[in-house]
C-alpha cells in the first residue's frame, strides 16, 4: 500500500476507534442512568394500628388496675399500720403462712380491691380515649397513604417517560455503534494492520501520531533498517514507559499524555467534550420530559456519527474497486 493511502487508512481507523470508544462510553452512561431510574423505589406506606380501641382498653386497664391495687394496698397498710407491722413480723417468722396472713388484714384488702377497681375504671376511660385517638390517627394515615399512592403512580409515570427518552437515544447509539464496528472490521479484514494492534485505540492513536509527524513512513521495519516502522516505535516507547497503554490509567493522567500521545489525548478530550454536551442535553430532555427529536445538539451528534460512518465506508469501497 502506497504511503498516502496507508496514512489515510490509519487515520480512518483512528477515527473509527475514537468514535467507537466515545459511543461506548456514552452508551454505558445512558444504560447506567436507565438502571438507576428503573430501580427508584416507591415511597413506603405508613402502617395503621389494628383494633386501637381494644388494645387501648387492655393496656390502660391492666396498667392502672395494677397501680390502683398497689396504691390501695399501701393506703390500707398505712391506715392499719399496727396490723401491718404485726403481719410483717409474723411473715418473717412463718413465711409459709403468707396466704393465711393476708386474711388477717381485711381492711387493707378492702382498700386494695377498691383501689384496683378505681384504677381499672380510670384505665378504661384512658383506654377509650387512647383507642379513639388511635382510630383518628388511622384515618389520617389512610388519607396520607392515598396521597402516597397517587404520588408513587405519578413518579412511576415520570420515570417511565424519562426511561423512554433515554432508550430512544440508546437505540440510535446501538445502531450507529454496530455500524462502526462493522466498518472497522472491514478495515482490519484488509490485513494491513497486524492483529496484535487491531481494536487497540492506544496503538492506533500512536501509529497515526507517528505518520502525521513524519517519524515513520511504514508499519514494519524497512529492509535496510533505516526506518524502524510504527510497530517498533510503539513497542520501544512502551518498554521505555514513554507512553501509557492502559485506558483506565490514561483517564487519570490526561494532561500528562498530551506531549507523547497527542492523538490519543485528542480522542479522550473529544470524548469528554461529547459526554459533556450530549450528556447535558440528555439530562435536560429527561428533566423536562422532552423528546430528543427536536434537540439540535443530540441531532448533530447522531448525524455526525452516521455521516462519518458513511464516508469511511465509501473510502473503503473506493479502495476495493
Amino acid at each position: 500500500m502506497e504511503l498516502n493511502t496507508l496514512k489515510t487508512y490509519i487515520k480512518n481507523i483512528y477515527q473509527l476507534e475514537s468514535s467507537i470508544y466515545s459511543q461506548s462510553v456514552l452508551k454505558e452512561r445512558i444504560q447506567n442512568e436507565i438502571s438507576v431510574l428503573s430501580s427508584t423505589p416507591d415511597t413506603p406506606f405508613y402502617e395503621t394500628e389494628k383494633n386501637p380501641i381494644r388494645k387501648g382498653l387492655f393496656r390502660s386497664t391492666i396498667f392502672f388496675g395494677r397501680v390502683g391495687a398497689v396504691i390501695g394496698l399501701v393506703i390500707g397498710c398505712l391506715l392499719n399500720w399496727k396490723d401491718a407491722i404485726t403481719t410483717i413480723i409474723y411473715l418473717v417468722c412463718e413465711p409459709s403462712e403468707l396466704l393465711e396472713t393476708v386474711f388477717w388484714m381485711p381492711s387493707a384488702l378492702k382498700i386494695t380491691m377498691i383501689g384496683t377497681a378505681f384504677g381499672a375504671g380510670f384505665g378504661v376511660l384512658l383506654g377509650l380515649e387512647d383507642g379513639v385517638s388511635g382510630t383518628m390517627l388511622n384515618r389520617r394515615i389512610v388519607n396520607e397513604n392515598h396521597k402516597i399512592l397517587a404520588s408513587n403512580k405519578n413518579q412511576r409515570a415520570v420515570i417511565a417517560r424519562k426511561v423512554d427518552i433515554l432508550q430512544s437515544e440508546l437505540r440510535i447509539i446501538n445502531s450507529a455503534l454496530a455500524d462502526s464496528h462493522r466498518i472497522v472490521n472491514q478495515y482490519y479484514a484488509m490485513n494491513v494492520l497486524a492483529p496484535k494492534y487491531q481494536h487497540n485505540l492506544v496503538a492506533v492513536s500512536s501509529f497515526y501520531d507517528y505518520f502525521s509527524t513524519g517519524r515513520t513512513r511504514r508499519l514494519d521495519v524497512s529492509d535496510n533498517g533505516a526506518d524502524v516502522g510504527a510497530y517498533n516505535l510503539f513497542e520501544h516507547e512502551l518498554r521505555q514507559n514513554i507512553i501509557i497503554d492502559k485506558l483506565d490509567q490514561i483517564l487519570d493522567k490526561l494532561e500528562q499524555i498530551r506531549q507523547n500521545q497527542f492523538m490519543l489525548y485528542c480522542a479522550m478530550d473529544d470524548c469528554n467534550q461529547t459526554l459533556k454536551k450530549v450528556g447535558g442535553q440528555l439530562a435536560y430532555c429527561t428533566d423536562a420530559l422532552q423528546s430528543i427529536d427536536n434537540n439540535q445538539e443530540i441531532i448533530r451528534y447522531n448525524s455526525t456519527i452516521i455521516r462519518q460512518n458513511s464516508e469511511l465506508q465509501t473510502w473503503l469501497q473506493v479502495i476495493h474497486s
